[in-house]
């Protein structure tokens, strides 16, 4: 890994085994410690059954349409009207628990354009986060089906922003990675 990360700008690729199958990463470009990542986030299957609408309601939520969906772990995507009038973490909490005892992953969309979704996440068993990579993969995929937004998209989560993209039958996320610290992995027993 270090030889394909490693050297001048130019692009090198990445197989990782993830616990949701291999997933390939490609370095698109680098400037000093900040890169530009992709990772094929694979194909996004229909998720658990989805319970009755008036379940998801809460009273900062007013829901449009919701699905679930999975890619390699679950989600269940909420379009609202109104994105900032949303209580993350008590709709998420609510929500999260129509899915015991596994839950899921409960993410809140408000479509700004054809190729815009702002977000806002609750991960099971975390709780509210900044950003989810694969929320933001699965709500595109999902917001393009319902035929809200274009192939190509700019996730905007209170973490930051991310690009999805949308492949015949993959998703693709995109986003800037920074170097923190370097480790080195011993694979002696």
């Amino acid at each position: 890994a270090q030889e394909v990360f490693s050297g001048s700008n130019t692009a090198g690729t990445l197989r990782i085994l993830s616990g949701s199958g291999v997933r390939n990463v490609t370095l698109n470009s680098r400037d000093g410690d900040q890169a530009e990542i992709e990772v094929d986030m694979g194909t996004v299957l229909d998720g658990p059954e989805l319970p009755l609408l008036d379940f998801l309601n809460h009273p900062s939520v007013s829901v449009v349409r919701a699905q679930t969906a999975d890619i390699g772990n679950p989600h269940v995507i909420i379009e609202v009207v109104d994105l900032e009038r949303v209580e993350v973490a008590d709709a998420g909490l609510h929500i999260e628990s129509l899915w015991q005892p596994g839950g899921i992953n409960v993410h809140f969309i408000e479509v700004r354009g054809p190729n815009v979704i702002s977000m806002l996440h609750w991960e099971r068993g975390v709780g509210v986060t900044q950003a989810c990579g694969s929320g933001a993969a699965a709500s595109s995929f999902v917001a393009h089906k319902w035929g809200l937004v274009a192939e190509n998209v700019s996730v905007e989560m209170s973490g930051g922003k991310a690009g999805v993209s949308i492949r015949k039958d993959k998703v693709y996320l995109t986003g800037l990675s920074a170097r923190l610290a370097e480790f080195e992995v011993s694979t002696d027993g």
